[in-house]
């Protein structure tokens, strides 16, 4: 678990630093390749043995289309998508249309199909800078999770496999944000100090969750 610990703070260090260093945040193709390359290899094969492949950006079909998916495990017997969010900034500004996206993919990936799951991951700083346009700092804000166990109960009550939902939670050194007015000295101070300015508060719990997740699997 240790050494999970680590790498999920590595891997939150590397998306959080890439996500800054643009104008207005990077959304670039290899930010997300290198979050689903990391959480594949360094989380899924060390925590789930259940045999079957893994598939990057794949399309999946849907009641009403398809969408892509950011990482599919499936063998003959079970597909799981899991959908990554990884947030850098203005948390608390679109919290509710993270919670939109969460539910709608939940819906639109498991309706109709009986041999699928669902495993949601979100990186979380506990603190997290809002920007405005120009990338000035308008505030540090305490990041506050919008509470969706209510709709996944819902979803529980609809599906007879039910999603999981883990959000690693990362504490940010506060040096990072002293004195600093705009995205590009946050970036600045970020790569200043490094790894290390990156702490998991809650792995060890998320962890266990994402184990016991994929044995219910084995074991069904």
């Amino acid at each position: 678990m240790k050494r999970m610990k680590t790498k999920l703070e590595n891997a939150f260090y590397k998306t959080l630093l890439a996500s800054l260093s643009g104008s207005s945040g990077s959304r670039s193709s290899k930010r997300t390749d290198d979050l689903h390359t990391h959480f594949e290899k360094d989380i899924l094969k060390e925590i789930n043995h259940t045999p079957g492949e893994y598939f990057h950006e794949r399309k999946i079909k849907t009641a009403d289309g398809s969408f892509n998916v950011d990482i599919i495990f499936e063998n003959a017997n079970i597909q799981i998508a899991i959908l990554l969010k990884s947030i850098a900034s203005s948390f608390n500004k679109n919290r509710k249309n993270y919670a939109n996206t969460i539910m709608g993919e939940a819906f639109r990936y498991l309706s109709g199909y009986e041999n699928r799951r669902l495993l949601h991951v979100n990186y979380i700083p506990t603190t997290a800078p809002r920007f405005n346009k120009e990338g000035d700092v308008l505030a540090i804000e305490n990041t506050k999770p919008q509470d969706l166990s209510y709709f996944y109960e819902q979803i529980n009550n609809t599906f007879s496999r039910k999603p999981l939902e883990v959000n690693f939670k990362f504490e940010i050194n506060s040096l990072i944000f002293e004195n600093a007015n705009t995205r590009k000295e946050i970036y600045e101070n970020l790569r200043r100090i490094g790894p290390s300015s990156i702490r998991s508060v809650n792995s060890e719990e998320q962890l266990l969750h994402l184990v016991n997740f994929f044995n219910n699997e084995n074991s069904e």
